[in-house]
């Protein structure tokens, strides 16, 4: 009897501590600014800059000039802080290594360069290896969860640029 109970208080100790570990506010907001880092986040901020609707052309050059002067690194930080709440820490770190892989800068080439597809070129196709590493259940559930959460990443870019140019 006193060995199950020492084998569930040290299950309780540890798994408090693995708890801990996951609801770490700075290893959170570092994995989701690594994130921002991967996904290119500069390149969808240019994408939202030209998508907005600005009254002229003249608005328009404005804006793309202050948001040339930010340094990227400057814009992987806030947009970590702004959408840290919409991405779980796991998620983070599953779609950081999926951007990391040569699929997925295939990905991010093919959504920031989009453009006419000529001789029947879509979007990249993965091999095998890629197929596999993208049915692990971790990443199928990452993936999910990023998706759902593309809106909101995309609003929270959209609130950074009206920051910029009130600046």
């Amino acid at each position: 009897m006193k060995f199950v109970k020492v084998l569930l208080l040290v299950g309780m100790l540890l798994s408090g501590a693995g708890a801990r570990a996951a609801d770490d506010p700075a290893a959170h907001l570092k994995a989701v600014t690594d994130l921002m880092a991967a996904m290119q986040s500069e390149k969808m901020m240019r994408t939202i800059t030209g998508t907005s609707g600005f009254p002229s052309e003249d608005k328009r050059t404005l804006a793309f000039a202050k948001l040339a002067k930010i340094k990227p690194a400057e814009i992987y930080q806030r947009l970590g802080q702004q959408v840290r709440p919409h991405i779980s820490m796991a998620t983070a770190l599953e779609m950081t290594h999926f951007y990391s892989t040569q699929y997925g800068q295939k990905v991010l080439y093919s959504t920031y360069n989009s453009g006419a597809t000529f001789g029947g070129r879509g979007a990249p196709v993965p091999s095998a290896a890629e197929r596999k590493d993208m049915s692990r259940p971790a990443f199928i559930k990452a993936k999910k969860e990023f998706d759902a959460a593309d809106p909101a990443i995309r609003h929270e870019g959209f609130l950074l640029l009206q920051a910029i140019n009130r600046n």
